[in-house]
């Protein structure tokens, strides 16, 4: 505890023949804080400080008791281990204070019933509501449901967690209940999407519609790998070795533009898309604009020599060649493969050229040909790894 700063003039005053009343009523200070000094006068003949023997505190102060008695009015569960540990100071110190200083007490959480019959009432009330509301079909056509579920309290460890509270708040209400219940307390939050009101949604960060049209979806990936490019470009411009510009461009900018890439169906006409948006990031990149391209009768690879980027084509190619080897190799009965190997029978395509599939593409140029004969599918080589990695290293290059 800090001495008086008044020790001096109390001292001065009583020499002078002033009382004890006086001298506190004078210097506005508390009448025993005089009689202290006064005291300490008659018996050593002056009020210096005397030096304590021993060494001062340096850890259980009245900041660190204040801090502690802070977290645990916080959170009265708080273990004294953790905090000792945060705080950098004993276990024992930490025990010391909460018990002698701040005379709190460890209390077991008791035990309670998790599901009171007020709450069964409610929740049959619920049920019956819910029931009444979809009698009427009132949803139709889902084609999306998801739900999660969210952990509102934890189970708690009821042989060890304990509540550390004072003698008078031991058999109040503060005192928690570990309800005795199989799970822990949490709120399931479920989703649908129906035809007959979506026309078209985002799943996984991918833009679906009933057409299943990619044009869509290739505009929400331009403006992602833009977006990224321009979080990028002020590090980007200060960077002065070409090879590390590349690395950064290829790790955030190329995968925001080919996210999802692995289940497109391209066209020529697609392929060109992604083509010309990487090329106009190519050439920010290294910052020659369109017109100075053309001026100086630059080549798209002579743009490519100096930024060093990896194609972006080619990366989309080499990401479907892999997701393919792996719904292929699958043995689970998963939707992505039997519908890869389902074919209607008795069914006949309407007139007209049909539609690129996803699958066509990859029989073009993988299937194995004898002049005009299939000699072997796509399907068959990517069963077997070592041929379907082969056959990766073969096409990307």
């Amino acid at each position: 505890m800090k001495s008086s700063p008044h020790r001096p003039s109390i001292e001065l005053l009583f020499k002078r023949g002033l009382g004890s009343a006086e001298i506190a009523r004078r210097l506005q200070i508390s009448s025993s804080t005089v009689r202290n000094v006064v005291a300490a006068i008659k018996k050593r003949g002056d009020a210096s400080e005397v030096k304590k023997s021993g060494r001062p505190r340096s850890v259980n102060t009245r900041n660190t008791r204040a801090i502690i008695k802070k977290r645990i009015i916080r959170n009265d569960g708080l273990s004294l281990n953790r905090m000792a540990s945060q705080l950098g100071i004993a276990r024992s110190t930490v025990q010391s204070i909460v018990k002698n200083d701040l005379k709190l007490k460890s209390y077991k959480l008791r035990r309670g019933q998790y599901l009171s019959d007020k709450s069964k009432a409610m929740r049959l009330e619920k049920c019956r509501k819910l029931l009444q509301h979809f009698q009427v079909r009132r949803v139709s056509d889902v084609i999306w449901t998801d739900e999660k579920i969210f952990t509102i309290e934890p189970l708690p460890n009821r042989q060890n967690q304990r509540q550390l509270l004072s003698k008078d708040d031991s058999m109040s209400p503060k005192r928690r209940l570990a309800h005795n219940r199989l799970f822990p307390k949490s709120v399931m939050v479920w989703a649908g999407i129906t035809a007959t009101e979506v026309n078209e949604y985002v799943y996984l960060g991918r833009l679906l519609n009933h057409n299943n049209e990619l044009e869509p979806e290739l505009h929400r990936r331009r403006r992602a790998a833009w977006a990224a490019f321009n979080n990028i470009k002020n590090t980007t411009d200060a960077l002065s070795c070409p090879r590390i510009r590349a690395q950064l461009f290829d790790s955030i900018v190329l995968p925001a533009l080919t996210y999802g890439s692995e289940v497109w169906t391209f066209t020529q006409a697609l392929s060109e898309r992604v083509r010309v948006t990487h090329a106009a990031l190519e050439r920010r990149l290294v910052g020659i604009s369109l017109s100075e391209q053309r001026q100086r009768n630059l080549h798209r690879e002579d743009i490519r020599a100096q930024s060093e980027v990896r194609d972006p084509l080619l990366v989309i190619k080499k990401k479907k060649l892999g997701w393919a080897g792996h719904i292929m190799r699958r043995n689970d009965g998963r939707w992505t493969r039997l519908v890869q190997e389902w074919y209607p029978i008795g069914e006949k395509r309407p007139v007209g050229r049909p539609r690129m599939r996803w699958c066509d593409s990859l029989q073009k140029e993988i299937s194995l040909f004898d002049g005009k004969n299939l000699e072997t599918h796509w399907s068959t080589i990517a069963k077997d790894r070592m041929a379907w990695k082969a056959v990766i290293r073969d096409h990307i290059r």
